[in-house]
């Protein structure tokens, strides 16, 4: 997944070129024009996956993690059009991996495991410290 998205990256900072030269960036709204967030976000770059629900193939896409926060996340969708996600709800998967630190017997014939994550590198460890020091119980 990694590799198809560098790939589309690549693509897409090619195209962005004109005889030689950058193209300009599309211009971004006016800041009057941009909804105020509830809850400050932290800048991530995890790898992830998304799937539109109601899609009639009902696949898994590869996507960017941009930024996050307990009430939301900015991601970077890769392959398709504004007008296949506008108005849509998006199921997100992230995978985290941890190495076991805690077990409690369920009374359900389950486990409480606890973790800690493992591999969290840069801006990933920076949020889940602010998590941390959030007064925020989700």
């Amino acid at each position: 997944m990694e590799r198809l998205i560098e790939q589309y990256e690549s693509n897409l900072a090619g195209s962005r070129k004109v005889d030689g030269a950058k193209a300009e960036s599309p211009k971004s709204p006016p800041e009057a024009t941009q909804p105020r967030r509830s809850m400050p976000r932290q800048p991530v770059d995890w790898m992830g996956r998304y799937r539109l629900q109601g899609d009639p193939a009902g696949y898994w896409r590869a996507c960017r993690i941009a930024d996050i926060s307990t009430a939301g996340a900015g991601l970077r969708l890769f392959g398709v059009k504004r007008e296949e996600v506008e108005g849509r709800t998006i199921d997100l998967s992230v995978q985290l991996s941890g190495d076991v630190r805690n077990i409690v017997d369920g009374t359900d014939n389950d486990l409480r495991v606890g973790i800690e994550f493992a591999d969290l590198m840069g801006d990933s460890v920076n949020y889940v410290e602010s998590l941390k020091r959030s007064a925020t119980r989700w």
